[in-house]
């Protein structure tokens, strides 16, 4: 006779048990008897060892049958039936007391387990499993041990859920109070006029944080009723495997859909903070563009000499305009920028050129650099406020987009894009020399 007990030891010294353990991590017991020993064996090792739910019967190294500590204590219950297994070989319990077993590999999931367990005849349903061990040994685990562990995993799996659900609904009130405060920015600086040409960005801000945080809302809006339908099936008793993994899959696209959302929130805000309005101005006046380019350069200076790029200038010095100076500072500044951020990666040496010239009563101006270049795909959606390419790297999307505004609002122009992967980027803009009232 031979009992030994393997896998967990205790729950509270074993592994945490999740959707991924095997069986193999449970208690379970190797406990055999040759067919020709007495049935006293048997009855001396289930009395001696109450956790024991059966015994194995072998004939040599072969498995010929397993003898349930149930079948085998309600059969001795039974008048006279002492003496017809006690005292006799095991080989004739094995024939009256012997159920079909299930085996299955220790590797086997816990909830396969339990599905295949409970696929059982009723007769059937508690009977303890075999599991089959690398190591060639056979074990028995007591079928109420394998669904209190299945219990286990569903409610630890229920509570990392109801985790996630309350993460998320920590950043959605997170979301509101956030877009709460920006209705309050966008409220100031609509009343004040030197910051009226970001009245418009801070409705684009709006519209573009509406989309991922009503994706976020649908996504925690729908794992609260999977959630729901599932504390149902548990309190029921009715709880499926299929069901649990049904769930298990949708809350983690939910919660995986939630967090993207509301991070990519997160890094619209911060790039409205970051938008420069100090050079957003309504005094117009009559300046000559080469000193006033001039100007603008010198106040680039301290960004232009930590890199090894070239600036070149061709302005002819007779040309007078009749604008707003400081729209067309941020626009050159702007461009600077986006040339700097985008056209040269990994701080690769380029240049950056600036020709103007005139045609009648407009100025013609070519803004351009030899870096890299723009896709067709993305000069598509060049000037669409918060679109950048370097969204990772902390890029606002807002700087063309200013541009855009600027350049056809309130200096009534025209702007454009021309560019190539490889072959540089240029913007053709197009102005009046004398701004209309």
């Amino acid at each position: 006779m031979a009992y030994q007990e393997t896998g967990t030891p205790a729950p509270d010294a074993g592994p945490v048990l999740d959707i991924d353990s095997a069986i193999g991590e449970l208690p379970c017991h190797a406990c055999s008897v040759d067919l020709a020993a007495p049935g006293h064996d048997i009855d001396e090792s289930l009395r001696n060892n109450p956790e024991l739910p059966g015994c194995i019967v072998t004939d040599g190294s072969d498995v010929v049958g397993v003898v349930s500590r149930q079948r085998w204590l309600e059969e001795l219950s039974q008048p006279f039936r002492a003496e017809l297994y006690l005292n006799h070989p095991v080989a004739r319990a094995v024939v009256s007391l012997s159920a079909p077993w299930l085996c299955l590999a220790s590797a086997t999931l816990v909830h396969d387990a339990v599905r295949q367990a409970l696929a059982r005849p009723r007769k059937l349903l508690f009977e303890p499993l075999m599991v089959d061990f690398p190591d060639g040994q056979h074990r028995l685990l007591d079928t109420y041990v394998l669904l209190m562990a299945q219990s286990e995993i569903f409610a630890r799996a229920r509570e990392r859920s109801e985790a996630l659900r309350r993460d998320v609904e920590s950043y959605a009130q997170q979301l509101e109070r956030t877009v709460a405060d920006l209705r309050a920015t966008q409220d100031s600086l609509v009343e004040a006029r030197r910051l009226a040409a970001l009245a418009r960005l801070v409705a684009g801000m709006a519209h573009e944080i509406n989309t991922p945080v009503g994706i976020a809302l649908t996504a925690v809006t729908h794992l609260e009723a999977g959630l729901a339908q599932l504390q149902a099936s548990v309190a029921e008793g009715h709880l499926r495997r299929s069901e649990m993994t049904r769930f298990l899959e949708m809350a983690g696209e939910s919660v995986l859909l939630a967090r993207s959302n509301v991070q990519r929130t997160a890094e619209l805000i911060r790039s409205f903070k970051r938008v420069a309005v100090d050079q957003t101005s309504e005094v117009r006046r009559r300046f000559n563009l080469a000193d006033y380019l001039g100007e603008v350069l010198h106040s680039l200076r301290p960004v232009l000499k930590r890199q090894t790029h070239q600036v070149r200038v061709d302005c002819p010095p007779d040309i007078v305009l009749d604008s707003y100076p400081g729209a067309l500072a941020q626009i050159f500044t702007n461009l600077t920028m986006n040339a700097l951020e985008h056209a040269f990666p990994e701080n690769r040496p380029g240049t950056i050129s600036i020709a103007c010239s005139r045609s009648d009563s407009h100025l013609h101006m070519v803004f351009s650099d030899d870096g890299v270049g723009i896709s067709e795909s993305d000069q598509v959606h060049l000037f669409e406020p918060f679109f950048t390419t370097r969204g990772h790297a902390g890029g606002s999307g807002l700087g063309l987009h200013i541009v855009f505004n600027l350049v056809t609002g309130i200096l009534k122009g025209t702007v454009a894009c021309q560019s190539q992967p490889g072959l540089g980027t240029s913007f053709v803009i197009d102005l009046p020399l004398e701004v209309p009232q």
